[in-house]
């Protein structure tokens, strides 16, 4: 085919054999600037642009019970106050989540880096440093979550003020605690950044060996996907628009985009895999084994370092 429609995770092996084109002389940079951000990061690898993405598949985002938590928190500090505040007679006002998936969003966030252009590690400095700091402040607002259900179940019964997890998570909430209580509230800021979380997309190719008119069509249909009125078709069989300035029709939809620009591309780059263990290992040393975080950020990327070797 001349056009795929794949996950963005697709991406880096299909644009490394040669299937797929970069993609960067397609849109004026006035038209990329209406794709969210950290969708449109999902589309680069290399340095290029290999893709556009469509539709937004999943965003990690901040639950929030308004029963127990009546006001959006705008910063850290003050879901912590507020967390304390609502944490009595059997309800806690908030049960974070520090799993990698969850937590490794608010590196970006924060103003730091997973890893550089070529897939090496890039998290070991004074960013890393402040993300680890941040996950153990975790603590202060209640108890924290580590690769488990409890938080999520806690929340379902309406014990728990503010939860992070996945936006396919939302209907059960809604049907657990009702439209009317469950809100979705923009990340807080925090150190001069904010928290964030995972963002992850469909994206469209173009099939590298694509030519003439059919390289027209193809690129006409970039276009159509990404018009403005076929992204509002689209949101109503519930697809996240990847453009921010979409009018959808289903009222729950605006505060999710709204949370979502606040997010950070899920890394596509190959070597993406090997970060996850070294660094939930560095984690559970921190928070665990109370090792030093420096000590623990760097053992992790000389991990990862020496796996990225193996792999070659």
């Amino acid at each position: 085919p001349s056009i795929i429609l794949a996950p963005a995770e697709w991406g880096p092996q299909l644009y490394d054999e040669g299937l797929v084109a970069a993609v960067d002389d397609l849109a004026a940079p006035a038209f990329l600037e209406r794709i969210n951000p950290a969708a449109l990061d999902g589309a680069r690898y290399r340095g290029a642009l290999i893709s556009l993405p469509h539709t937004i598949r999943n965003g990690v985002v901040m639950y929030r019970n308004r029963q127990i938590i009546p006001t959006a928190p705008v910063t850290f500090s003050d879901l912590v106050t507020a967390a304390k505040a609502a944490t009595s007679g059997g309800r806690v006002g908030a049960y974070l989540e520090r799993g990698y998936f969850y937590s490794i969003g608010h590196l970006a966030g924060l103003g730091g880096r997973l890893m550089d252009e070529n897939g090496n590690p890039a998290f070991n400095d004074e960013k890393g440093l402040a993300w680890l700091d941040l996950l153990v402040e975790f603590e202060q607002a209640g108890p924290v979550s580590y690769n488990t259900n409890r938080d999520l179940d806690l929340f379902k019964e309406g014990r728990v003020g503010v939860i992070l997890d996945g936006t396919w998570s939302r209907e059960d909430l809604v049907e657990a605690i009702g439209e009317e209580n469950l809100k979705i509230d923009p990340w807080p800021t925090s150190q001069g950044g904010r928290l964030s979380g995972y963002v992850q997309t469909e994206n469209i190719y173009l099939a590298a060996r694509a030519s003439g008119d059919e390289r027209y069509a193809s690129l006409q249909f970039f276009g159509f996907m990404l018009a403005p009125e076929v992204q509002s078709v689209l949101s109503r069989a519930d697809h996240i628009p990847a453009l921010i300035d979409v009018e959808v029709e289903h009222d729950w939809m605006e505060p999710v985009m709204a949370a979502l620009l606040g997010g950070t591309a899920y890394p596509i780059h190959p070597n993406a895999n090997l970060f996850w263990d070294p660094l939930e290992t560095a984690m559970e040393n921190v928070f665990t084994q109370s090792a030093l975080p420096a000590s623990a950020l760097e053992q992790a990327s000389d991990t990862i370092y020496t796996r990225i070797q193996d792999a070659q």
